[in-house]
């Protein structure tokens, strides 16, 4: 038992075990004391239900439910009611031959973040998209860099006999379709803007 506390302390994930009887927290690490928002001591040998799971009494998934929980997105509730999102595995141990949860988890906050704008970015760009091809120009957007390689094209491109993934596999080079005469000064201004730092 004393060998497992100093495991489950050394951990980088938040820590819980529980008596799955009586649903009672009986050790915690500093990770998870750390994330609940309380110290070892009002944790240990509270309840888990409505202190750190949300779950309804009765209806805890592993031991009401009887549901597998391996690295699954769930909230942990702080001290202070807040809500954080996590990811959780639960697994069945025995101490001096009684049976325990050991629940670990991960803060995975920053990454649902994340994940949100991004999702919000895709939403804005897909708009944006749709935008920009019902336009009746022609949008481009390409690197300022040696032979100028075509990242995107909108759509009505083909009004003008091009495909969009003509220019940006690379097929037709983007410097071929500008006429000869403005060629130099549109490179001047490609050399121009990447001094300055206005393009990628």
């Amino acid at each position: 038992e004393g060998r497992l506390k100093e495991i489950i302390e050394s951990m980088i994930a938040g820590v819980v075990i529980i008596d799955p009887e009586t649903h009672t927290i009986i050790d915690v690490n500093s990770v998870a004391a750390k994330m609940i928002g309380a110290e070892k001591d009002e944790i240990i040998g509270s309840v888990c239900h409505r202190y750190i799971c949300p779950a309804e009494i009765g209806a805890c998934p592993i031991t009401d439910l009887e549901q597998t929980v391996d690295k699954s997105e769930k909230v942990l509730l702080t001290h202070l009611g807040e809500k954080i999102s996590i990811l959780k595995s639960v697994t069945r141990i025995y101490i001096n031959k009684h049976p325990y949860l050991l629940e670990s988890f991960i803060d995975i906050t920053d990454l649902k973040r994340a994940e949100s704008t991004l999702l919000d970015a895709y939403g804005k760009l897909k708009e944006l998209d749709v935008i920009i091809n019902h336009s009746p120009a022609v949008v481009w957007l390409w690197k300022a860099a040696p032979g100028w390689p075509v990242e995107y094209v909108s759509e009505n491109l083909t009004g003008f006999g091009y495909l969009p993934e003509d220019f940006t596999s690379g097929r037709i080079p983007y410097a071929s379709i500008i006429h000869p005469d403005d060629l130099s000064r549109v490179g001047t201004e490609v050399e121009q803007y990447t001094r300055e730092g206005r393009m990628e």
